[in-house]
């Protein structure tokens, strides 16, 4: 299985950000440059596992959170992380989450063969 470095980039973006860090302080905790940072959270570089592990640490995430979502077929962790996404919701956002949920779910199921086409998947 190839891993997703996009994803992870992402991950790494908005982690680093919900922590209100920039790409210079993350960098410099890894002894990194923040350039090569970017191209991480771009998905243009692929990072080695020393460095993962120190934005991970620096970030205080498991490496399971930065790489969440390039094991395409385990449902406990995106089972784990709609659950994480609703703990602070309203019960109105809860119940708008879940009507986006279903109509998607319907959309893509009806739109399959074509979505299957364009798309070329990760």
């Amino acid at each position: 299985m190839a891993l997703n470095y996009v994803l992870i980039g992402r991950r790494v973006k908005e982690i680093r950000e919900q922590k209100f860090m920039t790409q210079v302080e993350l960098a410099e905790h890894c002894r990194t440059t923040a350039q090569y940072l970017s191209q991480i959270e771009h998905g243009k570089k692929q990072p080695s596992l020393q460095t993962l592990v120190g934005i991970a640490e620096t970030l205080e995430i498991s490496i399971d959170e930065l790489l969440g979502g390039n094991q395409v077929r385990n449902r406990k962790i995106y089972q784990n992380e709609l659950g994480q996404l609703l703990e602070d919701c309203s019960s109105y956002e809860k119940r708008v989450i879940y009507e986006l949920i279903k109509d998607t779910k319907r959309i893509l199921r009806v739109n399959r063969t074509l979505l299957e086409r364009e798309i070329d998947y990760y």
